[in-house]
């Protein structure tokens, strides 16, 4: 009789061992779906904001690009100083979601951040120097979302 009782309870022990490792199964389970659920959201809404700030970047481009044109007589009057104050306000967005300009003139040109729109020779630059941006390159987070166009030193 006493080998019955101990029978039925180690079953009973058993079943309630198998139905613990199903629960801590099923709960590893839940929380590996929260944390991928998680990360498909955050890649969801890193996508929307580099879709919308790369509709923003070439107002930003042409904003600099205007800022360049103004005669140096005019750079320390009120109105232009304003002007300056918006751009730090623009780099202050780009610097809040992680975007970064890709450096140019006077880097060795790189085919993952640069596109190569012009060559020129010039032999007092090294090869493969960018001497001219054409158009400012972006990244988000590290990738790059809009390369720069520049014009390259060829020697060769």
């Amino acid at each position: 009789m006493d080998k019955k009782k101990n029978h039925k309870q180690t079953k009973k022990i058993d079943k309630s061992q198998e139905y613990l490792s199903g629960w801590q199964r099923t709960q590893a389970d839940f929380e590996n779906y929260k944390k991928q659920t998680e990360k498909r959201i955050k890649n969801v809404i890193e996508f929307a904001n580099a879709e919308l700030l790369l509709d923003l970047l070439p107002l930003y481009s042409h904003f600099k690009s205007a800022l360049q044109h103004i005669p140096a007589e005019q750079k320390e009057q009120g109105w232009c100083q304003g002007l300056k104050h918006i751009k730090k306000l623009w780099q202050d967005l780009f610097a809040k979601f992680d975007i970064q300009e890709i450096k140019t003139i006077g880097q060795e040109f790189d085919h993952n951040l640069h596109e190569a729109i012009e060559f020129e020779k010039h032999s007092n630059k090294k090869d493969h120097e960018i001497i001219k941006e054409i158009q400012p390159g972006y990244k988000l987070n590290d990738k790059v979302i809009q390369p720069a166009k520049v014009i390259v030193n060829k020697l060769k």
